[in-house]
């Protein structure tokens, strides 16, 4: 409670008294350095930008990614585009889609039927060549490169221990845990996700913040035995980013995930993938982290509605994208989160990848459809008003 006055009251100065913010956010992050056990940089990072932000990939330093040399360049059939305006029902009211974004601090809804793009449309200054940061949606690309690097022999098996490639946590207890239990998100890791809301001076804040990523991976504690029960954590993400980034050895992720997604899906456009700190071991920000279009997020749904198939070559292992998409409830596993993905346990058949306010990519196989919704929140629509939108929406395309 303390630390969240605190933090409002910061964050008012920063409203307020500008030039004073400027300097009082260096002493600050001094004297509480040692009562939060943070990094005096990084904390001072946490009171300067405050709250997370669609555009943060601007804030932090990067890998980029470049545009693949035969990119895939949607058809557009506007055909049914009228099926767009029509009047529907979201959240008990009658209204249309465009209104209906345009009071939902939207920057972009896609809708891809066939592959062809058969809505588009962008708000809030936003554009077709606007990069937007992923959030979570990076988790799905994260989860795309870990059964890539199990074709490629970098990591054996979903079963293989944790500590065959980060010993340092041999020391803990509870760490007797595999990749698998790792990406199903049921290590029993001792984190909270979304702590920047209770606690701005918390560990998700200061993984989010940190340029040290290392070592604020490497205090993650287990308080509880692996494999009982599911519970999202981005801190098992971060984790898992640094697995992959030693399973590469001398290959970083933004260079893996340009050889083995990027160029081959066929990205139209740069992208970036933000780094704790600026240097040759800089840590990838798997689990929030990637700045791309709508056009090429769209992609990694229609690279899975295909079974890991696009541009007529088979990129991620078909067998992965369809153990991915498979409820299992073994080993505390839940069925509506699998490998980096959300399920549906009721009678609508769609999966999706989700982020942070909003963002979504949306997939339904029935209709072989994909719909990306980006934000800048949720608006006034719960997640769960969104996934009815958006399953709307992906069954009459």
């Amino acid at each position: 409670m303390i630390s969240r006055i605190l933090f409002n009251q910061v964050v008012l100065l920063r409203k307020t008294h500008k030039g004073i913010y400027f300097l009082i956010i260096f002493i600050c992050a001094l004297f509480l350095s040692g009562a939060f056990h943070t990094a005096p940089s990084t904390l001072a990072k946490i009171l300067y930008h405050n709250f997370a932000d669609y555009d943060d990939f601007k804030k932090f330093p990067a890998r980029h990614l470049t545009a693949s040399s035969s990119p895939f360049i949607f058809k557009e059939n506007h055909s049914t585009s009228h099926l767009f305006s029509k009047p529907f029902v979201a959240k008990g009211e009658t209204t249309d889609l465009a209104t209906l974004l345009e009071k939902t601090d939207s920057l972009a809804f896609l809708v891809i039927k066939n592959d062809s793009l058969v809505y588009e449309k962008y708000l809030n200054g936003h554009s077709r060549n606007s990069l937007s940061i992923s959030f979570s949606l990076a988790k799905s690309f994260l989860s795309a490169l870990i059964g890539c690097a199990i074709e490629d022999g970098y990591i054996q098996s979903l079963e293989q221990p944790i500590t065959d490639f980060v010993p340092e946590l041999k020391s803990q207890d509870n760490v007797d845990f595999t990749i698998k239990n790792l990406i199903q998100m049921t290590t029993g890791m001792d984190y909270v996700e979304r702590q920047l809301i209770n606690n701005p001076f918390g560990k998700h804040a200061r993984l989010y913040y940190s340029p040290f990523l290392k070592e604020e991976i490497l205090g993650l504690k287990f308080s509880e035995r692996p494999g009982k029960k599911f519970r999202y954590k981005s801190g098992e993400s971060a984790l898992l980013g640094f697995v992959l980034r030693r399973a590469l050895k001398e290959k970083n992720i933004a260079e893996y995930l340009q050889e083995r997604i990027w160029s081959p899906v066929g990205m139209e456009n740069n992208g970036v993938v933000n780094i704790d700190h600026d240097a040759p071991d800089g840590l990838e920000k798997m689990w929030c982290c990637i700045g791309a279009t709508s056009r090429d997020l769209s992609k990694l749904g229609l690279l899975y509605l295909h079974n890991g198939s696009l541009q007529n070559k088979q990129i991620v292992p078909r067998k992965w994208v369809e153990r991915s998409l498979k409820f299992e409830t073994e080993e505390g596993s839940t069925p509506e989160y699998q490998l980096g993905w959300w399920l549906t346990e009721d009678d609508r058949n769609y999966f999706q990848a989700e982020g942070l306010f909003g963002q979504y990519i949306h997939v339904n196989p029935d209709t072989n459809t994909v719909i990306v919704r980006l934000g800048k929140s949720r608006g006034y629509l719960t997640r769960e008003d969104w996934i009815d939108v958006l399953y709307y929406f992906s069954q009459r395309a």
